[in-house]
């Protein structure tokens, strides 16, 4: 995997990066250790056919793997200020509206 590309600094402590081979964007922020995306995500070990059998997924969905995580791209998830930051910055070609 490409080193991810430093976008922007966002607040303080918290910085805007972006995938460069796939355009999936995320926050990090370094005080908490929290990582922040606007698509749902598993763990890569997990199974995107059990999320799909649980309801939680459809079929058809589109994923990539990113940073050990598999996303979901055409699902959207905004909750906070970060978020509408991040979302305007992905260019992973999935749901961002």
């Amino acid at each position: 995997m490409a080193e991810e590309l430093l976008v922007e600094a966002i607040a303080p402590h918290v910085d805007l990066y972006r995938d460069p081979e796939t355009g999936l964007a995320f926050a990090k922020d370094r005080s908490a250790g929290v990582l922040n995306t606007v698509h749902p995500s598993i763990d890569a070990s997990g199974s995107v056919a059990g999320m799909v059998d649980r309801g939680y997924w459809s079929k058809g969905d589109h994923t990539i793997k990113v940073n050990g995580f598999i996303y979901n791209i055409d699902l959207l998830v905004i909750s906070d200020d970060v978020d509408r930051i991040v979302v305007q910055h992905c260019q992973c070609g999935g749901a961002h509206n």
